[in-house]
């Protein structure tokens, strides 16, 4: 069984201006290996939402940074 859906958004210039973000999904991944850790490009919120929408029971968590803090919200 899986724990829940974290969602970690870069922000613009993707993984180039954001390789912390990579950093953190993977430890965040170490650290809840029950649960799903993905990153995600901050200007495409709608794929975000489809694959969020294939989780209803899962809690789902969402960390950007930059414009993928932006994204979040």
């Amino acid at each position: 069984m899986r724990d829940g859906r974290i969602y970690v958004i870069y922000g613009q210039g993707g993984i180039i201006t954001s390789g912390g973000m990579k950093l953190l999904a993977n430890r965040i991944q170490a650290q809840w290996p029950k649960s799903i850790v993905t990153t995600h490009s901050w200007d495409d919120p709608n794929a975000i939402a489809a694959d969020m929408a294939h989780y209803p029971s899962f809690a789902k968590l969402l960390l950007g940074y930059s414009l993928g803090g932006n994204c979040v919200t």
